[in-house]
C-alpha cells in the first residue's frame, strides 16, 4: 500500500513537472510567433501604405475605390493586430487565432470576388492593381 502511494506521489509530481514544461515551451513558441506575426504585419503597412501612394498618384480615388479601401482595411486591421500582440506579449499572455481565420477568410473572398469580376471594374483598374491584392492573403496565410 506504501509502496503504490510513493508511486501515485512521483507520477502527480512527474505529470506536473512536464505540465509545467510543456507551458514553459507553449509560451516560448507562442511568443515568437506572435512577434512574427508583428513583423509581418509591419510588412504588411509598408506594402499598403507603398500601393496608395503609387494609385493616388496615378487617378483619382473614384476609380480605384474597391482597391484603395481593401488596402485600408488591410492597414487597419495590421495595426490592430501588432497592437493587440504587442500587448499580449508584454503581459506573457498567449492569444487564439480564430479572430484572425475571420479577418483571413473575409479578405481572402473579397480579394477572389475582384478576380472573378475584374472585366466588371473600371477600365482604368489595371489587373496589376488587383494581383497586388494577392500578397495580403498569402503573408495571412503564415
Amino acid at each position: 500500500m506504501a509502496e503504490e502511494e510513493d508511486d501515485e506521489q512521483k507520477a502527480d509530481l512527474l505529470y506536473e513537472k512536464v505540465k509545467k514544461d510543456l507551458l514553459a515551451d507553449h509560451i516560448l513558441v507562442t511568443r515568437f510567433l506572435m512577434s512574427f506575426s508583428v513583423a509581418i504585419s509591419i510588412l504588411q503597412i509598408v506594402y499598403a501604405t507603398y500601393w496608395l501612394l503609387v494609385l493616388h498618384s496615378t487617378s483619382t480615388q473614384q476609380e480605384h475605390l474597391m482597391i484603395s479601401t481593401m488596402h485600408y482595411i488591410r492597414i487597419f486591421f495590421s495595426c490592430y493586430i501588432s497592437y493587440f500582440y504587442i500587448e499580449k506579449i508584454k503581459c506573457r499572455q498567449t492569444a487564439t487565432p480564430i479572430q484572425n481565420s475571420i479577418t483571413y477568410l473575409t479578405f481572402t473572398l473579397y480579394t477572389a470576388f475582384l478576380f472573378f469580376n475584374l472585366n466588371i471594374l473600371s477600365p482604368s483598374v489595371e489587373p496589376l492593381q488587383v494581383y497586388v491584392l494577392v500578397a495580403y492573403p498569402v503573408t495571412d496565410a503564415f
